[in-house]
C-alpha cells in the first residue's frame, strides 16, 4: 500500500517529495522508523525565473486541495508563490507580487518586494495568506550610495478556487508616524495567520516586528497595532476559539 506523501522544504530552492514509491534516494532527513534513517524522494526545482540567490525558508504549505505553495526570493526583482500539483508534477505561478500590487514588473532593486518569507497561513476556506518583504541591498547600491527606499511589504491573499489573488494592503508604510524616529524604510511582513471565523488577520513586521490586526469586515481601519514589539521574526498562534 503507498503511503501518503509527505512535504520537506530544503534549504535552497528545491521542492522535496518523500514518499515510499519513489526511486530516487535523497539523504536529507532522518526518518524515524525508515530502515537506515532515510526515506525515497524527489527534489523539484522551483521555477528558476521566480528565484535569484536559490533562496527559500519558511514559505511553504499544503493548500485544502491537495497542492503545495512555495513562497520565493527574487532579489531586487519581484517575489512569487508558486503552486506545485503533485499529482502532475508540474509548477505555476499563482502571485506575481509586484503584477497583484501595481509595482514596476522591471528590476527596482532594493525597493522592491523581494521575498515571500511568511509561513505562508491556509485558512479553513482554502485562502492562503501570505507577505512580502525586503530583501537586502546590492553591492552596487551600496558602492554608489543610492540605495532605493523600501516603501514596505504588503498582505496578499490566494484563492485556489478562484484562483485570484488579492492585494490586503501596507500594514506599516515609510512614513508611518507609528515607525520609529529616524526609520529610513517601511516594514516588511514576516508573518500573517487569519481568523476566518471573526474576520481577523493577525501580521508581524519586519525589522521591527510589530504585532498588528486587521478587521476584513472593516478594511477602511487598516492595521491596528495590538502590543509591544516583539522578538525577531516571531509569528502568531491562535486555536480554534481565536484565542
Amino acid at each position: 500500500m503507498t503511503r501518503p506523501r509527505r512535504f520537506v522544504p530544503t534549504l535552497c530552492a528545491f521542492l522535496l517529495i518523500l514518499t515510499s514509491c519513489r526511486t530516487i534516494p535523497v539523504e536529507v532527513t532522518m526518518v524515524p522508523g525508515v530502515k537506515g534513517g532515510y526515506a525515497w524522494g524527489k527534489a523539484y526545482h522551483i521555477p528558476p525565473e521566480t528565484t535569484t540567490d536559490e533562496s527559500g525558508y519558511f514559505g511553504l504549505c499544503e493548500g485544502k486541495n491537495g497542492r503545495i505553495y512555495v513562497g520565493t526570493a527574487a532579489y531586487g526583482r519581484n517575489a512569487y508563490l508558486v503552486e506545485f500539483d503533485p499529482d502532475t508534477e508540474k509548477m505555476r505561478i499563482v502571485i506575481d507580487a509586484h503584477e497583484v500590487v501595481g509595482l514596476p514588473l522591471t528590476p527596482t532593486g532594493y525597493a522592491a518586494q523581494s521575498k515571500i518569507h511568511t509561513r505562508n497561513f491556509v485558512g479553513p476556506s482554502g485562502t492562503i495568506y501570505v507577505g512580502t518583504k525586503q530583501g537586502y541591498a546590492t553591492a552596487a547600491e551600496k558602492e554608489s550610495g543610492n540605495i532605493p527606499t523600501y516603501r514596505g511589504g504588503y498582505v496578499l491573499t490566494y484563492d485556489p478556487k478562484t484562483e485570484t489573488a488579492r492585494n490586503l494592503g501596507m500594514p506599516m508604510p515609510w512614513g508611518d508616524p507609528r515607525l520609529p524616529d529616524g526609520s529610513t524604510e517601511g516594514e516588511g511582513v514576516i508573518d500573517v495567520v487569519a481568523d476566518e471565523a471573526r474576520g481577523l488577520i493577525y501580521v508581524i513586521t519586519c525589522e521591527h516586528e510589530y504585532w498588528m490586526v486587521y478587521d476584513m469586515k472593516q478594511p477602511e481601519q487598516g492595521y491596528r497595532v495590538l502590543g509591544p514589539i516583539l522578538r525577531d521574526q516571531p509569528n502568531t498562534l491562535i486555536d480554534k476559539r481565536g484565542r
